[in-house]
């Protein structure tokens, strides 16, 4: 669902607005730079100060878009603590390749082909842009290949837009900084995903898209993100009132 006007903004300010009148501290500008296991829970530092905290829920988000605040940091905080790291790659862009055209069609199909055989098939956007080829049919096929692929392994990307067809041999994503979702992330072993508490660190726990989970484009990268926020905050306040 999105909102009428359809800027993601507003729906920023939707959450600001519940924060406020619930009255929910907030702390900004001041990144936290470690998270300390001390013995009745956790320590967090910043520059300018510290926080003493019985639980602490990790979401950070993954590497798409820097200019955002979402570095990587809540990865080095956990594999500061044990855990294990997917690599991150990227997920959800398009790739880059020269266009002789700037087009967009909706009724398009991208599938991908290993060996000759079909191993994914996504009807959707086809859009020819000035940094390659992207749309909705084409970021589900990348995504499928920076989830199953290696770096080295070659595939073709079938594309089929407005009665044409156009074959493209093992073509490079874009870079991370641009995509939709990071693949890659918490090892999703290490947090039960139960409670989203981490199975190395008990008081700590995770949530969204620092972790290694995604989807495809449509909405399902943000229901996994509120999905787990949500049952992460849960579990910890029922284990804060020792229920």
């Amino acid at each position: 669902l999105f909102p009428a006007s359809e800027k993601a903004a507003d729906i920023v300010h939707a959450f600001g607005d519940l924060l406020r009148d619930r009255e929910v501290p907030q702390l900004f500008n001041a990144p936290v730079t470690g998270i300390a296991v001390v013995r009745d829970g956790f320590l967090l530092s910043t520059k300018a100060f510290t926080i003493a905290a019985r639980k602490v829920l990790v979401a950070t988000g993954g590497l798409s878009f820097p200019k955002t605040g979402s570095v990587g940091d809540g990865q080095d905080f956990a594999r500061a603590l044990g855990h294990r790291i997917e690599p991150c790659r990227a997920g959800l862009t398009g790739f880059a390749t020269r266009v002789t055209r700037i087009a967009r069609y909706e009724e398009g199909r991208a599938r991908v082909r290993v060996g000759g055989e079909v191993v994914c098939d996504y009807r959707g956007e086809v859009e020819f842009e000035r940094k390659g080829v992207t749309g909705a049919a084409v970021y589900n096929c990348q995504r499928w290949v920076a989830r199953h692929l290696g770096a080295r392994d070659a595939f073709t990307l079938e594309l089929q837009f407005g009665g044409e067809k156009l074959n493209l041999e093992s073509p490079v994503a874009r870079p991370l900084k641009e995509c939709i979702v990071t693949v890659g992330g918490v090892a999703r072993e290490d947090v039960d995903p139960q409670t989203m508490m981490s199975r190395k660190v008990p008081g700590l726990y995770f949530a969204g898209e620092v972790l290694d989970i995604d989807g495809p484009t449509g909405g399902y990268n943000l229901s996994l993100a509120f999905a787990t926020a949500r049952l992460a905050v849960a579990s910890a306040l029922k284990a804060l009132r020792g229920e």
